[in-house]
């Protein structure tokens, strides 16, 4: 894996709450733009897990730092929604090594959710007729 991915990858979670540590109110100017750059980070990333293979390493290290932000994204639904969906989809096309942080990801933003996001993260992990996935069961 390229040193300057890993470095911004691994770099965004640390500034953020470095940046950030203290409570934003969420009618600030800092905070609208820090939701900006989170929007920004998880469209790359989004961007970033579809063209690169699944076989590497890339995915799983990707997978890991963008869960060390999940405390920044609770508070937008669009954003924890979009990652959600992110998720199952590695999930579902990926190595055991990345299925296994892809489910504690999703395991760790349940946690922090409240109830209607927890309720949109399980509602999205159940499979179609069709499709059976190990999220659904547990």
């Amino acid at each position: 894996m390229s040193t300057i991915l890993a470095s911004l990858l691994g770099a965004t979670p640390v500034l953020t709450n470095h940046d950030y540590c203290s409570k934003l109110s969420t009618n600030s100017k800092q905070y609208a733009i820090a939701q900006r750059l989170l929007k920004s980070y998880f469209v790359s990333l989004h961007s970033l897990l579809s063209s690169v293979s699944s076989q590497s390493d890339i995915p799983s290290y990707a997978v890991t730092e963008s869960a060390n932000l999940v405390p920044w994204i609770v508070g937008n639904r669009k954003i924890a929604r979009g990652w959600v969906k992110m998720l199952l989809g590695v999930y579902d096309s990926a190595s055991d090594e990345v299925r296994v942080q892809a489910f504690a990801a999703l395991r760790k933003l349940a946690i922090a959710a409240d109830h209607s996001l927890r309720e949109s993260i399980m509602k999205a992990s159940r499979p179609s007729p069709n499709h059976r996935s190990a999220l659904a069961v547990y």
